[in-house]
């Protein structure tokens, strides 16, 4: 997958800011609801799938998945080499960065392009079951909008399967 990095502006004077540093709590929750998003029972991509693809031991990747422990680097790698943009979006958006996917390098089928606006829906009624989506909800489905976007983006320019 190709992907290009989009970065906001630092301060005026150029300088880091402590306050523009995102803890490490902030850091495992951001892995934890990327994963929830795309790994696991129901979702596109199951623990074993992902597993054998990136040698990551499912016992670990639901301990990431659960916020248990904080993902190296080097696993964060393997784990956005395999899933979609938006995975890494969500981990990397507290220190000011965007993934977006190059429009027409991904190519989707019809019933997968299908089944992930369903389960995009499927998310969007849940959160609006209370009549507003709050914050914590709109932090998970957030990305997975953005990923929807991109594959309907792609379907409309042709770049499907």
């Amino acid at each position: 997958m190709s992907v290009m990095l989009e970065l906001s502006r630092r301060p005026a004077d150029g300088a880091p800011s402590a306050d523009a540093v995102p803890g490490e709590d902030v850091i495992r929750q951001r892995v934890a609801d990327g994963l929830r998003l795309y790994v696991g029972t129901g979702r596109r991509y199951s623990m074993r799938a992902v597993g054998e693809a990136t040698r990551i031991p499912e016992p670990t990747l639901k301990d990431y998945r659960s916020g248990a422990i904080v993902m190296p680097v080097s696993r964060f790698v393997q784990l956005a080499a395999v899933l979609p943009a938006g995975f890494a979006d969500q981990v990397l958006a507290p220190a000011g960065l965007a993934v977006l996917d190059r429009a027409g390098e991904r190519a989707a089928d019809d019933h997968a392009l299908a089944a992930d606006v369903a389960t995009a829906l499927q998310g969007l009624a849940e959160a609006l079951r209370d009549g507003r989506i709050d914050h914590r909800e709109r932090a998970v489905l957030a990305p997975l909008a953005r990923d929807i976007g991109q594959q309907l983006l792609a379907f409309a320019e042709g770049a499907t399967s």
